[in-house]
């Protein structure tokens, strides 16, 4: 058999062709020296917008369908008969693993989000694609019944993922590049792959165009050794050997008064954490939190003839959140929504402290169980609120001190009948070396308490000390 015959390398090559044109094409014309902002929905919006739109989502089911099926999951052939009874039986709580609600649905929802936005459709549109996207996908393209956790998590988390990879890959975008347009419009898509997909089928790859405005972005990579110690309520087990630590912090946009506007359109503002301990299977480490806000008000506190950058200012506003904690005591995930409080001091320069307070609805929280309970799954599914808090003191050239605090209080709705308190203290002090370097130690309390009706309380904490070398992007 010819492994390389004349049909197999035609399409490679013109791939390869198109791709390189990217570069030449955007070679061709002068550069531009308007600055545009690349995440502004469409001025005015088209039937062929919203047809791509909603040909983007199906794309999306469609794949990730076909990927199931080639893999054979037994969810994935779909019949008149599996339809008939997921229609007739209506939405219950699935039986998936915990990973496959609350990380899967999410990247699930974030691509069928970013594929609408990626038309030039805003934020509430986009979601509103999301929503359809995710219940049709209940609906008709499993044979399992449709469940409640996977609309809300699916719908919530996607919104939420799909804004902020948005977000980010418009920071690497830039229409007006010359040379290294290509790796530009490359590492956009990795960020936000549906975007970079329409941008591709459309064009506007290659279409020459004006320079993106910057948002403040600040990234930071980090990278250590994990060590932890677990403490039960009536025993305690020795420290954990080290692990690998590899962990990003980002945080988008800024809380500084608004000249423009006293009104910050949906995540103009968000925070982003996810960390990962590595080469330790008896060690789990994983740690994704978000924040973002949905609009808020911004009431400066100083006067208006004093420089933005060293002027106070109060955000209030709603917004949304997600988070996902892995440790040994305690395996959990939710997503909230609720009021936000940001207070922003300068002290200098270089110097500022950033108070935060908030309380979110958590309409789906899943949280391990240590007994099986009333279903196969070895989790609960809780609703409730979440109280948090947040200070962050930045000193300069003496570094950073900042608290997270962030708690859980549910009731069981489907699993071990009973209530979950949960959530987990992170404190950390970071200090710049040389420039664009420096150290960070970080140490982390989890705790868990859990009161059930057929069984008695539980009760677990983890504290965990990072030690860790960071990077400026």
């Amino acid at each position: 058999m010819r492994l390389l015959s004349p049909q197999r390398i035609r399409p490679a090559w013109a791939l390869l062709v198109t791709l390189c044109s990217i570069t030449s094409r955007a070679n061709a014309d002068p550069p531009t020296s308007v600055a545009v902002d690349y995440n502004q929905p469409s001025e005015t919006h088209s039937f062929e917008q919203y047809w791509r739109a909603g040909t983007n989502v199906v794309f999306t089911n469609w794949i990730i369908w076909q990927v199931a099926w080639l893999r054979n999951r037994d969810w994935a052939p779909v019949t008149r008969s599996s339809l008939d009874d997921n229609l007739k039986a209506g939405f219950v709580f699935d039986e998936d693993v915990l990973q496959t609600n609350f990380f899967g649905h999410p990247y699930h929802g974030g691509l069928m989000y970013s594929g609408a936005r990626a038309t030039g459709l805003g934020f509430w549109a986009s979601s509103a694609y999301t929503a359809a996207g995710s219940l049709t996908w209940e609906l008709f393209a499993e044979r399992e019944k449709p469940s409640f956790n996977d609309l809300a998590v699916t719908v919530l988390g996607g919104i939420m993922l799909g804004e902020i990879t948005y977000r980010l890959s418009s920071e690497i975008l830039d229409e007006s590049a010359g040379e290294g347009r290509l790796w530009r419009e490359l590492g956009a898509a990795a960020v936000s792959p549906l975007r970079g997909f329409d941008r591709v089928t459309t064009g506007a790859a290659w279409r020459r165009g004006p320079r993106g405005k910057r948002t403040p972005l600040r990234i930071e990579l980090e990278l250590g050794v994990d060590r932890v110690s677990v403490q039960h309520e009536h025993d305690a087990a020795p420290p954990t050997r080290p692990a690998l630590l590899f962990a990003a912090d980002v945080e988008y946009g800024n809380l500084l008064p608004r000249g423009d506007s006293s009104m910050l359109a949906p995540f103009e503002f968000f925070e982003l954490y996810a960390a990962a301990n590595l080469f330790n299977s008896l060690l789990s480490g994983a740690h994704v939190y978000s924040s973002g806000l949905l609009f808020g008000l911004s009431m400066p506190l100083s006067p208006r003839e004093m420089p933005k950058a060293l002027s106070d200012n109060d955000v209030l506003g709603f917004g949304m959140s997600y988070e996902y904690v892995g440790t040994n005591v305690a395996t959990y995930s939710g997503v909230g929504l609720g009021p936000q409080n940001h207070l922003m001091l300068r002290l200098g320069s270089r110097r500022s402290l950033r108070l935060s307070v908030g309380a979110d609805f958590v309409p789906m929280l899943g949280a391990t169980s240590t007994e099986a309970g009333s279903t196969e799954r070895d989790y609960n599914f809780a609703t409730g609120f979440s109280p948090w808090s947040g200070v962050e003191l930045r000193m300069g050239r003496y570094g950073e001190l900042g608290l997270q605090m962030r708690h859980y209080v549910a009731t069981v709705i489907d699993g071990e009948q009973g209530r979950e308190l949960i959530g987990s203290t992170r404190l950390w002090y970071e200090v710049d070396l040389l420039h664009g370097f420096g150290l960070g130690f970080a140490p982390t309390l989890v705790y868990r308490r859990g009161q059930y009706a057929q069984r008695d309380s539980y009760s677990a904490q983890q504290l965990s000390a990072q030690f860790y070398l960071k990077s400026k992007l």
